[in-house]
């Protein structure tokens, strides 16, 4: 592993704007909420990078430049920085004058050249969640910090009154629909997403001319949607996007749940069982041995977690398989991007790239016939203190994450 050290190094101002663009790349992986990233890295055969900076990482996004992977840093002092790999394998760190909230989403305009992140301006002073840029008609969705949901072009702001999450993350699909979570909730006083608000339901709307709500779900009683962002991916192969998420309550706890655009509910998953027990839904991909489509979510990750595996069969949810010893959240982070799922071996399977309980290492885990297994492992110097990032760049993986030493930590091949 190289370790790269920039103390005394000369920084470079590097100015941020912000810019109309055609696409976006965030701290998560696929504009529809799913962690899933597309190519292939073989992990083994891969050369990691430990670049120190002068605070520990608690945020990351990365994109290539054209040349050059680039990296976004937040980091716990307030500062980004963005480091540029080189072919040669020289790593150079820029300043930038972003200063925000050390718990800030990033989001990458990539439509700019060079590519930038959005300014703080366009987050409205709302650092919980980041906007989007609609990648069917170049308008901007926004959440602002009064709880105002608009689409932005040029010439006009449209709000509607749909009561966003604050910290809801904005998805969107290949047509300019948004997805956003809704109807704020205190039910459910779990408070380990960043407060005690959670979500009662869900509305998409459509984008193009007039924006206008296309559908609007609201859960009854006690129930909320306790996560940040749904799954927005078409789960049962009949050409439609399925929503899906996690919802509690404090009688039976968490369950994963599928739902139509329309917001009828198509299958649930037993629930935990008891009150103010969580599960992090991650990623829907061909995990299966057989290349059969599997929900991943870890369960319990506070207190013992459990990497489980959900298929969708005759109308029933059910675990097909689980591995104990995973977490991926810490309790009273809005961070829900420490795994992702990807091919991590090179071998045209998906695997998922999973923190263990003690984020001090990163397993790559596999389905087989038997269950799964660790095809590699990330051994980490301390704990993990960011998302994983990951993007793809002419079909090849990249990652990058931080860890509380310091260090940001960048694995390509």
């Amino acid at each position: 592993m190289l370790l790269i050290r920039l103390t005394g190094l000369m920084f470079t101002i590097f100015t941020l704007t912000a810019v109309f663009s055609n696409a976006q790349e965030s701290t998560y992986y696929a504009l529809n909420g799913n962690h899933l990233v597309g190519g292939k890295i073989d992990l083994k055969q891969a050369t990691p990078l430990k670049i120190e900076l002068s605070s520990y990482p608690t945020w990351v996004a990365g994109h290539d430049d054209g040349s050059h992977p680039v990296w976004y840093v937040l980091l716990n002092d307030s500062t980004v920085q963005k480091v540029v790999v080189e072919e040669n394998g020289k790593v150079s760190v820029l300043k930038t004058n972003f200063s925000v909230p050390p718990d800030t989403i990033l989001s990458i305009d990539t439509g700019s050249n060079p590519w930038q992140l959005f300014t703080p301006g366009l987050y409205k002073n709302n650092f919980l969640t980041h906007p989007v840029r609609i990648i069917a008609n170049n308008k901007i969705a926004v959440i602002d910090a009064s709880g105002v949901f608009s689409i932005q072009d040029p010439d006009r702001v449209y709000r509607l009154n749909i009561d966003p999450l604050k910290d809801s993350r904005i998805l969107q699909n290949e047509n300019g629909q948004i997805l956003v979570l809704t109807g704020n909730s205190s039910k459910y006083k779990h408070g380990i997403l960043g407060d005690k608000v959670e979500a009662g339901g869900f509305a998409i709307i459509d984008t193009d001319n007039k924006p206008v709500v296309r559908s609007q779900f609201a859960l009854k009683g006690s129930n909320v949607f306790e996560t940040l962002m749904p799954v927005w991916t078409d789960i049962n192969i009949d050409n439609k996007r399925e929503i899906i998420l996690t919802k509690s309550n404090s009688r039976s706890g968490a369950q994963l749940q599928i739902y139509t655009e329309d917001g009828k509910l198509i299958s649930s998953s037993d629930p935990i069982g008891r009150g103010f027990r969580w599960m992090h839904l991650i990623a829907v991909a061909e995990f299966g041995p057989g290349g059969e489509i599997e929900i991943a979510a870890v369960r319990t990750p506070h207190i013992g977690g459990i990497l489980e595996y959900y298929r969708l069969k005759d109308g029933k949810l059910s675990v097909v398989h689980k591995r104990a010893g995973y977490s991926t959240h810490r309790i009273g982070s809005r961070n829900l991007d420490t795994a992702v799922a990807g091919d991590f071996n090179d071998d045209g399977q998906v695997e998922i790239l999973v923190p263990s309980q003690d984020f001090k290492r990163l397993d790559s885990i596999k389905r087989t016939s038997g269950g799964s297994k660790i095809v590699y492992s990330i051994k980490l110097d301390h704990q993990l203190s960011s998302n994983v990032a990951a993007y793809s760049s002419r079909g090849k993986i990249k990652l990058a994450f931080g860890t509380y030493n310091n260090e940001l930590i960048i694995i390509q091949q």
